[in-house]
């Protein structure tokens, strides 16, 4: 997969894209909302362009790296979340842990489940890719193409599973993890 330089579809740099200009909005948008989103685009192509990221997506342009972001991305989320969890002061005491058990066992699930969705799913992308191909035999940048379908399949799949399928497994199993602790600790006293 290629992730160097950043482009649109006719491989134009983005380096073009770097000067300030006015976008125009309508429906109300704010000029603050314009010149920060004008800022923000400026910005990252600056950090898209930077040479530091040009060499590391150089490096790994014929790997699968951004398969890999989204994993590490979410683990990294979901760490952060877990260890603000338990330091609020705004959480009840008990509370905590059950919310904190309930994000590391989302994160867990979601990333382990879409390890095997996403190797189950490999078969029928790829038919699509070839009948893509067959379709569109002289489309430029076809690589390109291929490597967005992919790169999509991953997303869609993580982000479905993470976002809406876990987190209701998760919050039933981190309930009954609790309740057992509660259970065994009330035992023991």
């Amino acid at each position: 997969m290629n992730i160097g330089r950043i482009s649109t579809m006719e491989c134009t740099p983005i380096r073009q894209y770097n000067k300030k200009t006015e976008a125009s909005f309508s429906g109300g948008i704010s000029k603050a909302y314009s010149a920060m989103t004008d800022t923000l685009a400026v910005g990252m192509g600056k950090v898209l362009n930077s040479e530091p990221i040009i060499k590391f997506s150089e490096k790994f342009h014929n790997t699968n790296i951004a398969d890999y972001v989204f994993k590490a991305s979410g683990i990294l989320l979901s760490s952060f979340v877990v260890f603000k969890t338990l330091k609020s002061d705004k959480i009840e005491e008990h509370r905590k842990k059950p919310l904190a058990l309930n994000t590391a066992v989302s994160c867990a699930v979601a990333t382990a489940g879409g390890l095997v969705v996403d190797r189950l799913m490999d078969k029928p992308v790829n038919k699509l890719i070839n009948n893509f191909k067959l379709a569109n035999p002289n489309l430029k940048n076809m690589e390109k193409f291929v490597d967005g379908i992919k790169v999509m399949k991953s997303a869609i799949l993580f982000g479905t599973i993470y976002r809406y399928i876990v987190p209701v497994l998760a919050t039933v199993v981190a309930e009954k993890i609790v309740n057992s602790k509660k259970e065994n600790n009330t035992e023991k006293s």
